[in-house]
C-alpha cells in the first residue's frame, strides 16, 4: 500500500510539471468528437489602483491559456497532491499501528524479521485492553498451526498422489494381463481356425475336381 501512495504522488508531481500540453491534447480531441469549438475564454487585465499622482497605472498581462493554467489547473493538481499527503499520513499511522495484523503473510515477516515484540508492546500502548505477551503467543500459535496445517495439507497431497500413481500402475498391470490373456486365447483359437480353413479349401478342391 505504501508503494502505490508513493506512486500516486510522484505521478502527480510529475503532471504538475509536465502534464498541462497532454491534458490540452486530450481536452481537444474530447471537444471534437463532441463538437464542440474548444476556445479560450477572454481574461480581464487587473489594474493596480494609484494611491499617490506619481505612481503609474500598473496593468498585469496574461493570455487565457496562462490565466487557466495558473488559476485551475496548477490549483487542482496542488489540491490533489496535499489531500493525498494528508491520507498517506493517515496510512503511515494506521499501519505502523495494526500492519502487522493486517495478513498471515505480514504476520510471517513480522516473526522472521525479529520486530513482533516491539509492533505487539506499541500495540498494547494504543489499546488498553490488550495484552502484548498475550497477543505475540497468540500470532506465534497461530503460525504454527498454519504450518502445520500446511504441513498436513502437504502429505494429503503426497499421500493422494502415491494412491493415484499406484492405482494407475494397477490398471496398467491389469490391462497388461488382459492384453496377455486376450493374445493366449486368439494363439490357442489360431490352430482350429487354421484346420478349418484348411477344411473349407480342401472341400472346395475336391468339389472343382468332381
Amino acid at each position: 500500500m505504501k508503494r502505490e501512495i508513493s506512486a500516486v504522488i510522484d505521478f502527480l508531481q510529475d503532471f504538475r510539471e509536465h502534464g498541462f500540453n497532454a491534458a490540452k491534447i486530450d481536452a481537444r480531441e474530447i471537444a471534437e468528437k463532441i463538437e464542440v469549438k474548444m476556445i479560450w475564454p477572454d481574461v480581464r487585465q487587473k489594474k493596480t489602483k494609484r494611491q499617490f499622482d506619481y505612481e503609474g497605472t500598473e496593468e498585469t498581462t496574461s493570455n487565457a491559456e496562462e490565466h487557466f493554467r495558473r488559476e485551475f489547473f496548477l490549483h487542482l493538481v496542488d489540491t490533489a497532491l496535499v489531500k493525498t499527503r494528508e491520507r498517506f499520513s493517515y496510512m503511515e499511522n494506521f499501519f505502523k499501528l495494526y500492519g502487522f495484523l493486517y495478513s498471515t503473510d505480514i504476520m510471517k515477516s513480522t516473526v522472521q524479521a525479529g520486530s513482533l515484540d516491539e509492533c505487539c508492546n506499541r500495540f498494547e500502548k494504543a489499546v488498553e485492553d490488550v495484552d502484548a505477551g498475550d497477543l505475540k503467543m497468540e500470532i506465534t500459535d497461530k503460525k504454527r498451526h498454519e504450518e502445520d496445517d500446511r504441513e498436513e495439507e502437504s502429505k494429503g497431497q503426497r499421500q493422494k498422489q502415491t494412491e493415484h500413481s499406484a492405482l494407475k500402475h494397477s490398471h496398467k498391470e491389469e490391462q497388461e494381463r488382459k492384453r496377455k490373456k486376450d493374445k493366449g486365447e486368439k494363439e490357442r483359437k489360431k490352430p482350429i481356425t487354421n484346420f478349418w480353413i484348411a477344411k473349407v479349401q480342401l472341400l472346395h478342391l475336391c468339389i472343382m475336381l468332381v
